[in-house]
């Protein structure tokens, strides 16, 4: 199963256009995990790997991509002494790949975006040129998720914060205790909502706003 952050069409949008542009019957970007690799986006793989979206990591081209964080290209796996024993070429067909890095926003290669072929291939500089610019595509919208994942725990954590300051506060006085001490949680609570709201301006202007 796929991570939530990986869970959208984008992906499989931009394998798509990988098969389009490469002229390749498929395409992929896909996330090495230590015994598997996923799919977050694919086009034109068979079943069962269709549905579910992933392989055994014995059948991936793509981890030799994320070891040396550099390019793979292959004209006939059947004679390249990388994969020719792996057993996508006899199963799935993959004779001809070109593979490169997909980065996270650590700069760090989580996966690649591939491009396959059932024949032998000798791939261009367009070919190789376009595949890079669909992996920094890809890239930037990893970025972007992963920043949106770090938003939403924040504004989660802090609302969390929030709500404990002000229960605090209302449960003070329902208690009868002094004013000062609910004062004191409300202030708090206030001052949490400004570290979101600041948090917040910042990430939309460039800069904190409230002080």
């Amino acid at each position: 199963m796929l991570a939530p952050m990986w869970e959208d069409d984008a992906f499989d949008r931009l394998a798509r256009l990988v098969s389009r542009l490469l002229e390749v019957p498929v395409a992929l970007v896909t996330v090495v995990e230590e015994d598997r690799q996923v799919f977050p986006g694919m086009t034109g793989l068979p079943e069962p790997y269709a549905t579910t979206r992933e392989t055994p990591l014995s059948y991936s081209f793509c981890r030799h991509v994320v070891m040396s964080g550099e390019p793979l290209e292959i004209q006939d796996a059947r004679e390249h002494d990388l994969v020719r024993d792996n057993p996508a070429v006899e199963e799935l067909g993959v004779i001809a790949y070109l593979g490169v890095p997909l980065r996270a926003p650590d700069g760090s290669v989580v996966g690649s975006v591939c491009a396959v072929n059932p024949e032998t291939r000798v791939w261009t500089e367009d070919d190789r040129s376009a595949l890079r610019d669909l992996a920094a595509s890809a890239g930037t919208e990893v970025h972007l998720r992963a920043l949106l994942a770090r938003e939403r725990r924040l504004a989660f954590d802090l609302n969390e914060d929030l709500v404990q300051h002000l229960a605090a506060a209302k449960l003070e006085l329902e208690r009868g205790g002094t004013q000062g001490a609910a004062i004191e949680r409300i202030g708090a609570a206030l001052g949490v909502a400004r570290i979101t709201a600041n948090a917040m301006l910042e990430r939309a202007e460039g800069g904190p706003l409230l002080r």
